[in-house]
């Protein structure tokens, strides 16, 4: 079968995020519930529901299967290092905006709130820059293929 590189890329990162939803997908039906500070997952799928996700999710796959070996498409492997440190790089950016100039743009700045948001931010960015060079000397190792 002909398939243009460009017909093969743009399908490749459809198939993939589908792929990549499934995984979230399964993840929900298999009972996943983070329990952070401030983020909480609540998990509320009755069993049966877990279990038709589970079965929709294998359907899919079964039908991603033989598609990606027509196509000629190969997968790819999320590296752990790699989104621990792009989402420390995205963050990095969205707390920097907690300093108490750059809120100002949301209205007046108490000297408390001021106070207390430059006072926590640089521990807060520091721990951040912490798990960013953690996994940084892990970056770049070539991924698994699927």
């Amino acid at each position: 079968m002909e398939i243009t590189p460009s017909h093969r890329k743009g399908i490749s990162v459809a198939l993939t995020s589908l792929d990549e939803m499934l995984c979230v997908v399964e993840g929900w039906a298999k009972g996943r519930e983070a329990h952070g500070v401030l983020y909480r997952e609540r998990n509320a799928l009755s069993l049966r529901r877990r279990e038709q996700l589970l079965t929709e999710v294998t359907r899919i796959r079964l039908l991603l299967k033989p598609l990606l070996d027509i196509l000629g498409l190969e997968g790819r492997a999320e590296s752990a290092a790699d989104d621990i440190w792009g989402m420390c790089a995205a963050l990095r950016a969205h707390l920097m905006e907690l300093e108490s100039g750059p809120l100002r743009r949301y209205g007046p700045v108490s000297s408390q709130l001021g106070t207390l948001m430059d006072s926590y931010l640089p521990r807060l960015l520091e721990g951040v820059d912490r798990i960013s060079r953690l996994v940084s000397q892990e970056r770049g190792n070539p991924p698994a293929r699927r």
